[in-house]
């Protein structure tokens, strides 16, 4: 049941982080809230996987650094000007320590399995932590191309990177949410 409510908060952590809807300039789903449930999640089975530690404290320094992202809503625009500004430069680097949050994510639930013997789901998981880390660097790398597209080109890498990290994401999710049913009570001998 531990594992349930951890999974469980780190899913519901991580869609409210993923879903951005404003209302005038405040953002509903709050991201520090997602990263409080994150945390929340990490912190009732981190007796269990020490391993989380790292995961906990990034959630808890995103979940604090993200306080003014309730406030700034992003903008559309082309590449150039969101580049450029202090928003665009907030939101990379928020963007970068998510992704570092994710890596440490992956690696708790690595050791999960691992713990439970799960050797087949140990290296699904860790092929696609390598399929989210690199992908998403990709993305982010390319994103700073962006200076010197325009037009059809800029459209398209656009709609392609949103469609890759949205599937990416909701890939992710799923996987946290496969994981809410290995409770420790029940581990493999």
């Amino acid at each position: 049941m531990m594992m349930h409510k951890a999974c469980m908060r780190m899913f519901w952590g991580f869609l409210i982080t993923l879903i951005e809807i404003h209302f005038l300039v405040i953002d509903i789903l709050p991201d520090p809230l997602g990263y409080a449930l994150i945390a929340a999640g990490i912190s009732s089975i981190i007796e269990d996987f020490p391993i989380g530690k790292k995961a906990y404290n990034i959630a808890v320094f995103l979940g604090v650094i993200s306080i003014p992202g309730v406030f700034i809503q992003q903008i559309g625009g082309n590449g150039i000007v969101q580049s450029l500004t202090a928003t665009g430069v907030y939101s990379l680097v928020l963007s970068l320590i998510n992704l570092v949050l994710v890596f440490y994510i992956f690696q708790l639930l690595m050791e999960i399995a691992r713990k439970r013997g799960e050797e087949e789901l140990i290296n699904r998981t860790s092929v696609f932590l390598r399929i989210y880390i690199v992908t998403m660097l990709v993305i982010q790398i390319l994103q700073s191309f962006t200076l010197n597209m325009h037009g059809a080109l800029l459209q398209g890498y656009i709609i392609v990177a949103v469609i890759i990290s949205l599937v990416l994401q909701i890939t992710f999710l799923a996987w946290i949410f496969r994981f809410r049913k290995y409770d420790l009570s029940d581990e493999a001998a």
